[in-house]
Protein backbone atom coordinates (compact mmCIF):
# COMPACT_ATOMS: atom_id res chain seq x y z
CA UNK A 1 0.00 0.00 0.00
CA UNK A 2 1.26 3.63 -0.69
CA UNK A 3 -0.21 6.90 0.91
CA UNK A 4 -4.12 7.26 1.57
CA UNK A 5 -5.93 10.77 1.54
CA UNK A 6 -9.12 11.97 2.03
CA UNK A 7 -11.38 15.55 1.29
CA UNK A 8 -12.59 15.88 4.75
CA UNK A 9 -11.40 16.48 8.87
CA UNK A 10 -10.21 13.20 9.58
CA UNK A 11 -9.25 13.14 13.94
CA UNK A 12 -6.62 10.47 13.63
CA UNK A 13 -5.03 11.99 9.83
CA UNK A 14 -2.14 13.58 12.31
CA UNK A 15 -0.97 10.38 13.69
CA UNK A 16 -1.84 7.96 10.79
CA UNK A 17 0.20 10.52 8.51
CA UNK A 18 -2.80 10.71 6.36
CA UNK A 19 -2.94 13.69 3.68
CA UNK A 20 -6.50 14.83 5.01
CA UNK A 21 -7.84 17.91 3.85
CA UNK A 22 -10.74 19.67 6.02
CA UNK A 23 -12.51 22.99 3.96
CA UNK A 24 -12.84 23.70 7.68
CA UNK A 25 -9.66 24.70 8.08
CA UNK A 26 -6.12 24.44 8.55
CA UNK A 27 -6.31 23.49 12.58
CA UNK A 28 -8.63 20.42 10.96
CA UNK A 29 -6.36 19.40 8.37
CA UNK A 30 -2.99 17.28 8.42
CA UNK A 31 0.16 19.13 7.76
CA UNK A 32 0.55 16.90 4.53
CA UNK A 33 -2.21 18.56 3.17
CA UNK A 34 -0.92 21.93 3.36
CA UNK A 35 -3.76 24.12 3.55
CA UNK A 36 -2.38 27.18 3.22
CA UNK A 37 -0.60 25.98 0.09
CA UNK A 38 -3.93 25.01 -1.31
CA UNK A 39 -5.22 28.88 -0.55
CA UNK A 40 -2.55 30.50 -2.42
CA UNK A 41 -2.87 28.12 -5.05
CA UNK A 42 -6.90 27.95 -5.69
CA UNK A 43 -8.15 30.78 -3.19
CA UNK A 44 -9.84 30.44 -0.02
CA UNK A 45 -12.63 28.48 0.65
CA UNK A 46 -16.23 29.87 -0.34
CA UNK A 47 -18.32 31.04 2.06
CA UNK A 48 -20.13 28.15 4.18
CA UNK A 49 -23.76 28.62 2.64
CA UNK A 50 -27.74 26.37 1.68
CA UNK A 51 -27.47 25.06 -0.46
CA UNK A 52 -23.26 24.93 0.38
CA UNK A 53 -22.87 23.94 -3.68
CA UNK A 54 -19.58 26.61 -4.32
CA UNK A 55 -17.84 25.13 -1.15
CA UNK A 56 -18.56 21.30 -2.80
CA UNK A 57 -17.07 22.28 -5.75
CA UNK A 58 -14.73 24.10 -4.24
CA UNK A 59 -13.43 20.68 -2.41
CA UNK A 60 -14.49 17.81 -5.75
CA UNK A 61 -11.69 20.56 -7.70
CA UNK A 62 -8.76 20.34 -5.33
CA UNK A 63 -9.59 16.69 -4.96
CA UNK A 64 -9.42 16.38 -8.78
CA UNK A 65 -6.78 19.11 -9.76
CA UNK A 66 -4.96 19.11 -6.89
CA UNK A 67 -4.65 16.12 -4.55
CA UNK A 68 -4.97 12.76 -6.57
CA UNK A 69 -2.49 14.25 -9.04
CA UNK A 70 -0.09 15.57 -6.56
CA UNK A 71 -0.11 12.73 -4.06
CA UNK A 72 -1.45 9.64 -6.49
CA UNK A 73 -2.97 7.98 -3.44
CA UNK A 74 -3.86 4.31 -3.33
CA UNK A 75 -7.11 5.27 -1.96
CA UNK A 76 -8.97 8.67 -1.98
CA UNK A 77 -11.88 9.88 -0.05
CA UNK A 78 -13.97 12.84 -1.26
CA UNK A 79 -17.01 13.66 0.86
CA UNK A 80 -19.56 16.57 0.00
CA UNK A 81 -21.42 17.79 2.73
CA UNK A 82 -24.80 18.18 -0.40
CA UNK A 83 -27.77 17.21 -0.21
CA UNK A 84 -27.35 16.84 3.60
CA UNK A 85 -27.02 20.65 4.40
CA UNK A 86 -29.89 21.47 2.27
CA UNK A 87 -32.18 18.73 3.65
CA UNK A 88 -31.84 19.84 6.70
CA UNK A 89 -32.13 23.61 5.98
CA UNK A 90 -34.42 23.25 3.52
CA UNK A 91 -36.19 19.88 3.56
CA UNK A 92 -36.24 16.40 1.61
CA UNK A 93 -37.28 17.53 -1.55
CA UNK A 94 -36.85 21.55 -1.61
CA UNK A 95 -36.40 23.34 -4.46
CA UNK A 96 -33.24 24.13 -2.96
CA UNK A 97 -32.11 20.17 -2.43
CA UNK A 98 -32.62 19.35 -6.24
CA UNK A 99 -30.63 22.13 -7.11
CA UNK A 100 -27.88 20.72 -4.90
CA UNK A 101 -28.72 17.26 -6.03
CA UNK A 102 -28.38 18.11 -9.65
CA UNK A 103 -24.53 20.38 -8.49
CA UNK A 104 -23.40 16.78 -6.17
CA UNK A 105 -24.45 14.86 -9.99
CA UNK A 106 -22.21 16.87 -12.12
CA UNK A 107 -19.49 16.91 -10.09
CA UNK A 108 -19.90 13.20 -9.78
CA UNK A 109 -19.65 13.02 -13.13
CA UNK A 110 -16.32 14.91 -13.28
CA UNK A 111 -14.75 11.99 -10.81
CA UNK A 112 -16.18 9.75 -13.63
CA UNK A 113 -14.34 11.47 -16.03
CA UNK A 114 -11.31 11.81 -14.35
CA UNK A 115 -11.28 8.03 -13.88
CA UNK A 116 -12.02 7.61 -17.62
CA UNK A 117 -8.62 9.85 -18.87
CA UNK A 118 -6.45 7.80 -16.51
CA UNK A 119 -4.06 5.70 -18.28
CA UNK A 120 -4.82 2.95 -15.90
CA UNK A 121 -9.03 3.79 -15.71
CA UNK A 122 -9.14 0.03 -15.76
CA UNK A 123 -7.84 -0.42 -12.59
CA UNK A 124 -9.37 2.10 -10.43
CA UNK A 125 -12.49 1.21 -8.75
CA UNK A 126 -15.21 3.67 -7.69
CA UNK A 127 -17.62 3.08 -4.61
CA UNK A 128 -20.25 6.17 -4.65
CA UNK A 129 -22.02 6.27 -0.81
CA UNK A 130 -24.28 8.45 1.46
CA UNK A 131 -24.03 7.93 4.91
CA UNK A 132 -28.20 8.43 6.02
CA UNK A 133 -31.40 9.15 4.47
CA UNK A 134 -33.54 11.77 6.11
CA UNK A 135 -37.07 12.58 6.98
CA UNK A 136 -39.02 15.86 7.05
CA UNK A 137 -39.66 17.26 10.38
CA UNK A 138 -43.35 17.55 11.11
CA UNK A 139 -42.78 19.23 14.78
CA UNK A 140 -40.46 20.18 17.68
CA UNK A 141 -40.58 18.63 21.28
CA UNK A 142 -39.14 20.66 24.14
CA UNK A 143 -38.27 16.85 26.00
CA UNK A 144 -36.09 18.63 28.36
CA UNK A 145 -39.37 21.01 29.30
CA UNK A 146 -41.94 18.55 29.11
CA UNK A 147 -39.40 15.88 32.41
CA UNK A 148 -38.98 19.35 34.12
CA UNK A 149 -43.28 20.11 33.77
CA UNK A 150 -43.68 16.53 34.94
CA UNK A 151 -41.78 16.97 37.83
CA UNK A 152 -38.61 15.49 36.99
CA UNK A 153 -35.10 17.16 37.59
CA UNK A 154 -33.91 16.92 34.48
CA UNK A 155 -31.33 19.26 32.28
CA UNK A 156 -28.84 18.75 29.95
CA UNK A 157 -25.79 18.60 31.92
CA UNK A 158 -25.17 17.68 35.23
CA UNK A 159 -25.73 19.76 38.28
CA UNK A 160 -26.31 19.18 42.26
CA UNK A 161 -29.78 19.25 41.82
CA UNK A 162 -30.32 17.29 38.64
CA UNK A 163 -31.12 13.63 38.59
CA UNK A 164 -31.41 13.34 34.84
CA UNK A 165 -29.15 14.00 31.88
CA UNK A 166 -30.90 13.86 29.10
CA UNK A 167 -29.26 14.54 25.59
CA UNK A 168 -32.64 15.25 23.24
CA UNK A 169 -32.40 15.58 19.46
CA UNK A 170 -34.61 13.27 17.53
CA UNK A 171 -33.03 9.99 19.06
CA UNK A 172 -31.35 10.68 22.77
CA UNK A 173 -30.36 9.51 25.70
CA UNK A 174 -31.14 9.48 29.34
CA UNK A 175 -28.45 9.51 32.27
CA UNK A 176 -29.72 8.45 35.33
CA UNK A 177 -27.78 10.00 38.86
CA UNK A 178 -26.37 7.15 40.21
CA UNK A 179 -28.31 4.84 38.05
CA UNK A 180 -30.69 4.43 40.69
CA UNK A 181 -33.58 1.85 39.82
CA UNK A 182 -36.23 3.51 41.10
CA UNK A 183 -35.39 6.64 39.06
CA UNK A 184 -34.93 4.74 35.89
CA UNK A 185 -38.43 3.13 36.57
CA UNK A 186 -39.94 6.40 36.76
CA UNK A 187 -38.94 7.82 33.76
CA UNK A 188 -39.70 5.04 32.05
CA UNK A 189 -43.02 4.64 33.08
CA UNK A 190 -43.77 7.99 32.36
CA UNK A 191 -41.94 8.31 28.62
CA UNK A 192 -44.26 5.47 27.01
CA UNK A 193 -47.31 7.89 28.16
CA UNK A 194 -46.07 10.69 25.84
CA UNK A 195 -47.56 9.97 22.52
CA UNK A 196 -44.17 12.01 20.90
CA UNK A 197 -42.87 8.77 21.92
CA UNK A 198 -41.79 6.88 19.21
CA UNK A 199 -39.37 3.52 20.63
CA UNK A 200 -38.01 3.16 24.14
CA UNK A 201 -34.59 1.26 24.47
CA UNK A 202 -33.40 0.52 27.80
CA UNK A 203 -29.82 -1.18 29.32
CA UNK A 204 -32.14 -3.48 31.89
CA UNK A 205 -35.32 -4.09 30.29
CA UNK A 206 -37.00 -5.47 33.57
CA UNK A 207 -37.10 -1.67 34.76
CA UNK A 208 -38.74 -0.33 31.58
CA UNK A 209 -41.89 -2.21 30.67
CA UNK A 210 -42.58 -1.63 26.98
CA UNK A 211 -38.88 -1.01 25.94
CA UNK A 212 -36.17 -2.84 23.87
CA UNK A 213 -33.58 -4.12 25.04
CA UNK A 214 -30.05 -1.66 23.69
CA UNK A 215 -28.35 -4.85 22.56
CA UNK A 216 -30.77 -5.06 19.54
CA UNK A 217 -29.23 -2.02 18.27
CA UNK A 218 -26.06 -2.65 19.09
CA UNK A 219 -25.89 0.39 21.77
CA UNK A 220 -24.79 -1.56 24.66
CA UNK A 221 -21.52 -0.73 25.70
CA UNK A 222 -19.44 0.67 29.10
CA UNK A 223 -21.01 4.60 28.31
CA UNK A 224 -24.24 3.34 27.34
CA UNK A 225 -26.87 5.10 29.53
CA UNK A 226 -29.67 3.03 31.26
CA UNK A 227 -32.49 4.42 28.57
CA UNK A 228 -32.68 5.90 24.94
CA UNK A 229 -35.47 7.12 23.17
CA UNK A 230 -36.53 8.20 19.25
CA UNK A 231 -39.16 10.83 18.95
CA UNK A 232 -42.06 9.58 17.02
CA UNK A 233 -42.37 9.24 13.16
CA UNK A 234 -44.67 8.55 10.59
CA UNK A 235 -45.13 7.28 6.64
CA UNK A 236 -47.48 10.80 5.67
CA UNK A 237 -46.19 12.31 2.99
CA UNK A 238 -44.50 15.63 3.50
CA UNK A 239 -45.17 19.11 1.73
CA UNK A 240 -42.76 18.45 -0.79
CA UNK A 241 -44.33 14.90 -1.66
CA UNK A 242 -42.41 12.47 0.04
CA UNK A 243 -43.06 9.92 2.43
CA UNK A 244 -41.74 10.00 6.32
CA UNK A 245 -41.95 12.77 8.74
CA UNK A 246 -40.31 12.98 12.12
CA UNK A 247 -40.57 15.35 15.39
CA UNK A 248 -37.20 16.80 16.74
CA UNK A 249 -35.96 17.86 19.74
CA UNK A 250 -33.27 20.43 20.54
CA UNK A 251 -31.75 20.22 16.94
CA UNK A 252 -31.14 23.71 15.29
CA UNK A 253 -32.90 23.07 11.64
CA UNK A 254 -36.31 24.42 10.73
CA UNK A 255 -39.56 22.86 12.64
CA UNK A 256 -42.46 23.10 10.11
CA UNK A 257 -41.15 20.43 7.02
CA UNK A 258 -38.96 22.80 5.92
CA UNK A 259 -36.15 20.97 7.57
CA UNK A 260 -35.31 17.84 7.51
CA UNK A 261 -33.76 15.10 10.34
CA UNK A 262 -31.84 11.94 10.54
CA UNK A 263 -31.09 9.88 13.59
CA UNK A 264 -34.07 7.57 13.76
CA UNK A 265 -35.12 4.15 12.56
CA UNK A 266 -37.78 5.29 9.57
CA UNK A 267 -36.33 3.31 6.80
CA UNK A 268 -36.35 6.62 4.59
CA UNK A 269 -33.79 7.56 7.36
CA UNK A 270 -31.80 4.66 7.14
CA UNK A 271 -31.85 3.86 3.74
CA UNK A 272 -28.69 4.89 1.83
CA UNK A 273 -26.87 4.64 -1.94
CA UNK A 274 -24.23 2.65 -2.49
CA UNK A 275 -22.67 2.02 -5.81
CA UNK A 276 -19.55 0.05 -7.22
CA UNK A 277 -17.78 0.99 -10.25
CA UNK A 278 -14.95 -0.99 -11.79
CA UNK A 279 -13.39 -3.94 -13.22
CA UNK A 280 -12.90 -5.80 -9.81
CA UNK A 281 -17.29 -5.55 -9.15
CA UNK A 282 -19.94 -6.85 -10.87
CA UNK A 283 -21.53 -4.25 -13.15
CA UNK A 284 -25.30 -3.59 -14.41
CA UNK A 285 -26.90 -5.45 -11.76
CA UNK A 286 -28.56 -4.20 -8.57
CA UNK A 287 -28.18 -6.60 -5.15
CA UNK A 288 -30.65 -6.27 -2.64
CA UNK A 289 -28.88 -8.32 0.68
CA UNK A 290 -28.75 -5.82 3.37
CA UNK A 291 -25.21 -3.46 4.16
CA UNK A 292 -24.06 -0.79 5.63
CA UNK A 293 -21.36 1.95 6.00
CA UNK A 294 -19.15 -0.82 8.28
CA UNK A 295 -19.34 -2.98 5.26
CA UNK A 296 -16.86 -0.60 3.00
CA UNK A 297 -13.30 -0.98 4.76
CA UNK A 298 -14.06 -4.47 5.10
CA UNK A 299 -14.37 -4.59 0.95
CA UNK A 300 -11.97 -1.96 -0.15
CA UNK A 301 -9.66 -4.18 2.34
CA UNK A 302 -11.02 -7.72 0.19
CA UNK A 303 -10.54 -5.84 -3.16
CA UNK A 304 -6.44 -5.29 -2.17
CA UNK A 305 -6.53 -9.08 -1.05
CA UNK A 306 -6.01 -7.80 2.24
CA UNK A 307 -7.85 -9.44 5.64
CA UNK A 308 -10.54 -7.30 7.60
CA UNK A 309 -10.82 -9.95 10.43
CA UNK A 310 -11.60 -8.53 13.78
CA UNK A 311 -13.52 -5.97 12.11
CA UNK A 312 -17.25 -5.00 12.77
CA UNK A 313 -18.96 -4.73 8.74
CA UNK A 314 -18.15 -7.76 6.15
CA UNK A 315 -16.46 -8.18 2.87
CA UNK A 316 -19.30 -7.33 0.12
CA UNK A 317 -17.98 -9.97 -1.71
CA UNK A 318 -21.52 -10.23 -3.49
CA UNK A 319 -20.11 -7.29 -4.99
CA UNK A 320 -16.83 -8.38 -6.79
CA UNK A 321 -16.56 -10.12 -10.40
CA UNK A 322 -15.68 -13.21 -9.42
CA UNK A 323 -18.53 -14.22 -7.19
CA UNK A 324 -21.37 -16.55 -8.15
CA UNK A 325 -23.18 -16.90 -4.87
CA UNK A 326 -25.01 -14.85 -2.97
CA UNK A 327 -24.92 -14.16 1.00
CA UNK A 328 -27.81 -15.83 3.33
CA UNK A 329 -30.03 -13.53 4.61
CA UNK A 330 -32.39 -13.97 7.60
CA UNK A 331 -34.77 -11.69 8.73
CA UNK A 332 -36.09 -11.19 12.45
CA UNK A 333 -38.45 -8.54 14.43
CA UNK A 334 -38.77 -7.75 17.70
CA UNK A 335 -41.54 -6.11 19.98
CA UNK A 336 -42.62 -4.65 23.26
CA UNK A 337 -45.09 -3.42 24.91
CA UNK A 338 -46.69 -1.70 28.05
CA UNK A 339 -50.10 -0.46 28.49
CA UNK A 340 -51.07 1.26 25.28
CA UNK A 341 -47.40 1.95 24.31
CA UNK A 342 -46.16 -1.00 21.46
CA UNK A 343 -43.48 -0.62 19.45
CA UNK A 344 -41.34 -3.13 16.95
CA UNK A 345 -38.32 -3.46 15.29
CA UNK A 346 -36.98 -5.13 12.13
CA UNK A 347 -33.58 -6.17 11.65
CA UNK A 348 -31.47 -8.58 9.03
CA UNK A 349 -28.55 -10.91 9.70
CA UNK A 350 -25.72 -11.71 7.35
CA UNK A 351 -23.10 -13.33 8.24
CA UNK A 352 -23.36 -12.70 12.04
CA UNK A 353 -23.53 -9.45 11.22
CA UNK A 354 -26.96 -7.74 12.26
CA UNK A 355 -28.59 -4.65 10.00
CA UNK A 356 -31.73 -2.48 11.13
CA UNK A 357 -34.34 -2.59 8.72
CA UNK A 358 -36.90 0.08 10.78
CA UNK A 359 -38.50 0.21 13.64
CA UNK A 360 -41.41 2.67 15.22
CA UNK A 361 -44.12 2.82 17.43
CA UNK A 362 -46.97 0.74 16.55
CA UNK A 363 -49.98 3.14 16.13
CA UNK A 364 -53.76 2.19 15.49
Amino acid sequence: MGSEMCIRDSPRAREQGLVAYSIMGDAASSAEADFDGCVAKFGPPPPAAVPNIARCQYGARLFLEHFLPQHQPDVGLLWLSEPDISFHYRGVGSPESLEALRAMDEIFGSVLAWRDSQPDAADIQIIALSDHGQVAVKGRIDVIGAMQAAGFRAADHYRDDVDYVVLASSSGNIWVRDDDPKLIQAMADWLIKQDWLGMLFARDTALAPGALPLDLVQNNHPRTPPLCFILCADDQVSRFGLPGRSYVGADPMPDDETGGVHGGLHPAELSTMLAFGGSVFKQSVELSAPAGLVDIAPTVLAAYGLSSEGMQGRALSETFARSKSLPDVQFKSFSAASGSFRQTLRISEVDGRRYIEGGGRVTE
